[in-house]
């Protein structure tokens, strides 16, 4: 039957590394899910509308603070998104 995959130290750093970077995509979108909501709730209290189609990734690759200041400034959803762009240049 040869040798099971456990007993096999390559194997066996294969797959603790597959489940690494599994947990680690798994903490970053849950993250980034936590960061929109954030975010949908500051526009929410501003009166500030919002699409459905504004999603965790247009978050990513943006600090909190760059985020909020971006949300605490803007007077519509492209100008939020504007703003962004703008930190990013």
């Amino acid at each position: 039957g040869g040798t099971p995959p456990a007993d096999d130290p390559i194997m066996r750093g294969l797959l603790e590394e597959a489940r690494r970077a599994g947990r680690d995509a798994g903490l970053a979108q849950g993250r980034n899910e936590e960061v929109l909501t954030i975010v949908l709730e500051v526009l929410a209290q501003r009166d500030i509308p919002y699409s459905p189609t504004l999603s965790p990734d247009r978050m990513a690759g943006h600090s909190m603070q760059r985020l909020m200041d971006a949300a605490l400034a803007c007077t519509s959803e492209a100008d939020f998104l504007a703003r962004l762009d703008a930190q990013h240049e």
